[in-house]
């Protein structure tokens, strides 16, 4: 219900009351959990995970990079709403993506001309720590929406998670 087929990327939310998307929107940080667990998931799961279920994940995943890849910025990072110029670089969402990046090469899924990429997205989250270590342009905590100006108007802020997220992509970026 999340996963779009047409450009593989995942929307904020679906609900079977209306039997829609709410307001169809490619949310940066709700597409970064995909980006990274499902990484996580098939290296963790390993020889457990059936062929046709690994085939599915690694598929999908293959398929949101490529869309991904389409909308990372000059400056490395993804705005808000993937698919909206207007809307506000995002880092906690970055450094999701750039983690799940990462993972996949590291996982020989992606080849290595995706590096670029990654090391993009991990130049571009480093000019978003502040001195005190602080990752800035995190978007707080974000409800699904109607309409993309429902997350242009989020605020942001240093969110617990979106250290976390910056920790997990620098980790891997150090690997």
């Amino acid at each position: 219900y999340l996963y779009e087929k047409s450009n593989g990327l995942f929307y904020h939310g679906f609900t079977f009351k209306e039997n829609n998307n709410f307001g169809n929107v490619f949310w940066c940080r709700g597409n970064s959990w995909y980006t990274a667990a499902s990484m996580d998931f098939v290296e963790i799961l390993g020889d457990s995970l059936s062929k046709s279920s690994k085939d599915f994940i690694v598929e999908s995943y293959k398929s949101q990079i490529d869309a991904l890849i389409k909308y990372q910025d000059d400056s490395g990072l993804w705005h808000t709403v993937i698919d909206d110029t207007d809307s506000y670089l995002e880092v906690s969402g970055s450094a999701g993506i750039a983690y799940g990046l990462l993972r996949g090469l590291k996982l020989g899924i992606l080849d290595e001309s995706y590096k670029v990429y990654a090391e993009k997205a991990i130049n571009g989250i480093v000019k978003n720590i502040d001195s005190d270590g602080s990752v800035l342009n995190v978007s707080a905590g974000t409800a699904i929406g109607y309409n993309k100006e429902h997350y242009k108007n989020i605020m942001t802020a240093p969110m617990a998670y979106g250290q976390s997220l910056v920790i997990m992509a620098l980790s891997e970026a150090l690997k």
